[in-house]
């Protein structure tokens, strides 16, 4: 363990488990460094800044791809102009990064309410996604990724890791409890996952309306909200993957692996689909989430 003034790091593998990083009692992945964290909950927000605020593996790249198209003029993915670098997870590059972008920027963050920097004027666009395909995606993505050191991880090791909030930024419920007070905030745009998988169109203009200014413009006009809606298909996402994220993954193009609503149901148990449901309901009952995803959580 490193331990400066207040601050303390340690990488950690229990037997069985992937590697993490300790930083000051919070889980994230093991390459994370504790002066970006900590620069990053500090950051300065401005009021033309958008965040793009998720729990991991709930459509941020997805999202991240379609507001860059409608923000950034010379939005252009090549290598090294891969998406990361124009909207980037911020408690990774750290402040010093960050504030050496162009404005208006996209700033990209797990961090949870309590920890994320914010403006309560500035735009923010919250992806939610419902827990069950949640860990799943992020059972691959942790196997997929070097540094956590658990290529063939066992899923029933990582369903008890997820619900006991033992994984990077801490656990699902936690981190959706704590923006339910937003839900209703005029400058915070709640998406669900599953309804971009269902009318991607519908959503693109959702977004774009929310954003404003040349947003409107784009999503209005049909010659050039089609474009956006060929690049953020599923199928043009699954395409190249190497142009979304820098190189940490053992297999770039399963960053996006199904993103089928329901593929859960392919690996969870029944017991432990139950827990999950018990769980979900224990948390979210007479919440703005009661209800949400009755149909993609129900066991068939």
């Amino acid at each position: 363990m490193v331990v400066v003034g207040d601050n303390s790091v340690s990488v950690e593998q229990p037997e069985g488990e992937p590697r993490q990083a300790n930083i000051n009692g919070a889980w994230f992945p093991p390459f994370f460094k504790i002066e970006n964290v900590s620069s990053a909950k500090s950051l300065e927000v401005f009021l033309d800044d958008v965040i793009i605020a998720t729990f991991p593996k709930c459509g941020t790249t997805w999202v991240q791809h379609i507001v860059c198209q409608l923000m950034i003029d010379t939005y252009v993915l090549a290598p090294g102009k891969e998406l990361f670098t124009y909207t980037p997870l911020i408690e990774f590059v750290g402040g010093d990064v960050v504030n050496k972008l162009p404005r208006p920027r996209i700033l990209k963050s797990h961090l949870n309410i309590w920890n994320i920097p914010r403006h309560d004027d500035a735009k923010c666009i919250l992806v939610c996604r419902n827990p069950k395909d949640t860990l799943v995606s992020w059972f691959h993505h942790m196997r997929n990724i070097k540094g956590y050191n658990w290529e063939h991880g066992d899923f029933n090791v990582f369903f008890d890791m997820f619900c006991e909030g033992r994984i990077p930024w801490g656990g699902y419920f936690d981190y959706h409890k704590g923006w339910l007070p937003y839900f209703n905030h005029a400058n915070v745009l709640v998406l669900k996952y599953e309804d971009l998988v269902k009318d991607l169109k519908a959503e693109i203009i959702k977004i774009g309306e929310f954003l404003g200014g040349k947003a409107v413009d784009i999503v209005s006009d049909p010659s050039r909200l089609q474009p956006i809606m060929d690049s953020a298909s599923l199928e043009s996402m699954k395409k190249d993957q190497k142009r979304w994220f820098p190189n940490v993954l053992r297999n770039p193009e399963s960053f996006i692996r199904k993103a089928i609503p329901g593929d859960w149901r392919n690996y969870l148990s029944v017991v432990q689909s139950d827990r999950i449901d018990r769980m979900f309901e224990k948390n979210f009952q007479n919440t703005a989430l009661d209800g949400w995803w009755k149909a993609e959580m129900e066991w068939k």
